[in-house]
């Protein structure tokens, strides 16, 4: 049951966070792909280091997930608008629209990073449901002229709470995408 829980609630926050993204092609100065030279966002190819334990996942729609007990990790994607320029402001509206829809969660700063050799944004919020409190990582990066949103979620109040964190953040460091 608990699996299920740790699985559905992330999977309500993926789509809360893919209501946000844009839906039409969009150019993006770091990659030099404009308009329809953008990427399909079904033509990236995913390659993460999966620590021992995880296991891939087919997902229609995800680029990539993989499980390992109740944590998750999914890599998505989605055309950017070519509105989209700025990231974090790219980030802060995606948290408002989370917000709006888990008002309950609580939400921590935005700091920016560099994943899959690009810079992008991340930030975690944590959800309590039926006494789990579960923390899902979000990290963002416009890449390929589309929005990859990585996310990787865990639940704190386990015993392994520590050792899943470290395998998310892992996982997080060694993304990497690819047109296919």
């Amino acid at each position: 049951m608990k699996k299920v829980l740790a699985a559905v609630l992330a999977l309500c926050m993926m789509f809360a966070a893919l209501a946000g993204c844009g839906i039409t092609p969009g150019t993006e100065e770091d990659t030099g792909e404009a308009g329809s030279k953008a990427a399909d966002p079904a033509s990236i190819r995913v390659t993460v280091d999966l620590p021992d334990g995880w296991e891939e996942k087919p997902n229609n729609f995800a680029n990539y997930q993989a499980v390992k007990e109740t944590s998750m990790f999914t890599v998505t994607s989605s055309r950017k608008l070519s509105s989209d320029n700025d990231i974090v402001e790219y980030v802060n509206k995606d948290i408002d629209t989370m917000k709006q829809a888990f008002g309950d969660a609580e939400f921590s700063g935005t700091e920016k990073i560099n994943i899959d050799e690009t810079e992008g944004v991340r930030f975690h919020a944590d959800f309590e449901i039926s006494g789990m409190k579960q923390r899902q990582i979000y990290c963002y990066y416009f890449k390929h002229g589309l929005v990859i949103m990585v996310q990787g979620a865990y639940m704190l109040n386990e015993d392994n709470a520590g050792a899943a964190s470290a395998e998310i953040e892992k996982l997080i460091s060694s993304v990497k995408t690819e047109k296919q």
